[in-house]
Order: structure tokens, then C-alpha cells, then sequence
């Protein structure tokens, strides 16, 4: 699931933290980072409690934004605070955890591949639409010499320029 960086427009797969009642199969908090790390992995908990209330187990891997003593502290760690028991999987054993691995392969790569800045196979076709039909009217205009752009044209612009700047890497 690659999409242009907000930094410097290359791809990039930013780092998306699902918590889901498994019993169920339903998401009760999420987060958004450019990288794994536990503030965003706070960040979905405190989502999920603030609108579904405390669980009694958190099932995690064993990564750095999952294990750390922001979460697991014995004195100072959220969970341990709040009560929730953390369970996490066996090292190099990603099967234990196929559920949501699933949801990310389903839900996720759906989401990403309604957006402009997607980039891989399989994109929305309204999308690619309108992705398509503004380089077409910016070409038009480019070829009638006009000097202004409407906002269409312009934004095609920079989809251009995107693209362009991966195609230099």
C-alpha cells in the first residue's frame, strides 16, 4: 500500500494501526503515522477506550511500537494502568495474528487505492478517472497556449510533478 509521502511526494507505506475486537471483527480504534512507533499505537487505543471502554486483553506482535515501556511499565505503562492484560505473538510466527493481517490486506488496500496520490495496480477507477481527465484538459490547454489554468489543470499539474519526481529517483 504505497502513497506519496506529504513530505517530498515519493511512496512510501505509511504505518496504519487497526485495534479490533477480534470477537466481533470489528474496529474499534485506529491510528495514522509515517512510521511505527507508540505514539500511534497510543494514539488507536486511546480512540478504541474513549468509544468502546477498556478491554481485558491488547494482542500485539512483539514490534517496537507494540513492546515498549510506554505501554508494558509496570508503574508508568497505560496498560498495566488501565488494567488491560498485553498478549503478544510468537516471534516470527505472523499466522498468530492472521485476522487483522487479513483486514489490512481487505480494508486498508480499499481505502488507499481511492486516493490521487496511490500508487500501484488496482487503483479506483474514479480515481484513475479523474486523475485522467485532468492531465487530458491541462494537455489541451498546454497545446492551445493558454496562460491561465482553471483549478482542475492546475492540480493535474502537480499530479505530474509527483509523478515525475518518482520516475527521478
Amino acid at each position: 500500500l504505497k502513497v506519496a509521502h506529504p513530505e517530498h511526494g515519493r511512496p512510501f507505506i505509511p504505518e496504519v494501526t487497526l485495534i479490533m475486537d477480534t470477537s466481533c471483527r470489528f474496529i474499534v480504534g485506529w491510528s495514522a503515522s509515517l512510521a511505527e512507533n507508540v505514539l500511534a499505537v497510543a494514539d488507536a487505543l486511546r480512540y478504541g477506550v474513549e468509544r468502546y471502554g477498556i478491554p481485558a486483553i491488547y494482542y500485539s506482535d512483539n514490534g517496537g511500537g507494540e513492546k515498549n515501556w510506554m505501554l508494558d511499565g509496570d508503574i508508568t505503562g497505560m496498560l498495566p494502568r488501565l488494567g488491560i492484560k498485553h498478549q503478544t505473538g510468537i516471534p516470527g510466527n505472523p499466522q498468530g495474528r492472521g485476522i487483522i493481517e487479513r483486514v489490512h490486506q481487505t480494508i486498508l488496500y480499499k481505502i488507499g487505492r481511492q486516493f490521487e496520490t496511490y500508487h500501484g495496480t488496482g487503483a479506483d477507477k474514479d480515481t484513475v478517472r479523474q486523475v485522467s481527465t485532468a492531465v487530458i484538459s491541462l494537455d489541451k490547454a498546454k497545446r492551445k497556449g493558454a496562460t491561465q489554468l482553471t483549478p482542475k489543470q492546475q492540480w493535474a499539474v502537480g499530479k505530474l510533478l509527483a509523478c515525475f519526481l518518482v520516475f527521478c529517483q
